[in-house]
């Protein structure tokens, strides 16, 4: 496929910029990773309707063309090649970065924010989103989400997965819906539309609830884990919460444009222990008494 020259369509609704320059192509082929794929274009949405007009370009021409794909990019960060592929590339920082409706709860971020700035003006409120990694200087919100980042803190606190609230996102017919926690009532609302929304919730609803237990056998006990596809977290009997199943899924199921965050208060005072170990076999006995005093994160 020439994928320049189909561009032509998707410019005629296009608000945002679309680049096939050499230099990007070079740029956006690789991330943190040790992997290297040219992609064929670069697109940065002036909107979350820019979005839309993408999605809905790709679901259009997918048929005639099964590899074309749309991989959105953060900060490109991701160790594993995540943020890369050989088709499109959504890059939502430079225009999707907009930081609204901050309380000392919650604070709505649109997916291209740079975690840097939010810290700032999270700081300037006493307040964190604590689920942050050591990359945090260079990482996009979107991108966090994406991985279910986290690090110094995720011993206390957890993932990213225990403070995203509300999720803004395009799915594959190209429309925008919110994804949130619903109960009974709203689930069952949800199960009755007879539209892509219904069918999106009763495929994943059924999937959850045929295979519940091999689920819940198959949930990792570990305290940090950023395989994604959490489909263990989404039901627990009371509520249906598919944020669960969308952060840590890096894209593959929607273009993530909007998030609200739940906030915690900075601590004022925090100390710091340092231990010396004469060999590594001594970490396995330390590590049960470090469980013991509720650190807020543990480093070797």
């Amino acid at each position: 496929m020439d994928l320049p020259i189909q561009l032509a369509g998707l410019k005629q609704n296009f608000k945002g910029e679309i680049t096939t320059s050499e230099a990007d192509i070079e740029h956006y082929s690789k991330d943190a990773s040790i992997f290297q794929i040219a992609p064929q274009a670069i697109v940065f949405p002036n909107d979350v309707r820019d979005v839309q007009e993408l999605v809905k370009f790709v679901a259009a021409h997918k048929p005639a063309y099964p590899t074309l794909s749309i991989t959105p990019r953060g900060g490109g960060t991701d160790m594993t090649g995540g943020s890369i592929n050989d088709s499109i590339i959504i890059d939502t920082t430079r225009h999707l970065n907009n930081i609204s409706d901050l309380t000392n709860e919650s604070v709505s971020t649109q997916s291209g924010v740079m975690f840097r700035d939010l810290e700032v003006k999270l700081a300037a409120q006493n307040r964190m989103m604590p689920a942050y990694p050591v990359s945090k200087a260079w990482v996009a919100v979107g991108g966090m989400v994406g991985n279910n980042s986290g690090g110094e803190k995720t011993f206390k606190y957890g993932q990213v997965k225990n403070f995203v609230e509300e999720l803004e996102v395009v799915l594959g017919d190209g429309n925008v819906y919110i994804i949130k926690p619903l109960n009974e009532t709203e689930l069952q609302q949800k199960l009755a539309l007879q539209n892509f929304e219904g069918n999106f919730y009763r495929e994943i609803h059924s999937l959850i609830i045929d295979n519940y237990r091999l689920l819940q056998e198959a949930k990792p006990t570990t305290s940090k884990n950023s395989s994604g596809y959490f489909l263990w977290d989404v039901w627990d009997g009371k509520t249906f919460d598919l944020t669960q199943l969308f952060v840590g899924s890096q894209g593959t199921l929607g273009v993530i444009t909007k998030i609200k965050w739940r906030l915690v208060p900075v601590h004022r005072h925090t100390r710091l222990l340092e231990v010396f170990l004469q060999d590594f076999k001594q970490l396995g006995k330390l590590v049960p008494h470090v469980n013991d005093v509720d650190a807020a994160g543990f480093e070797i």
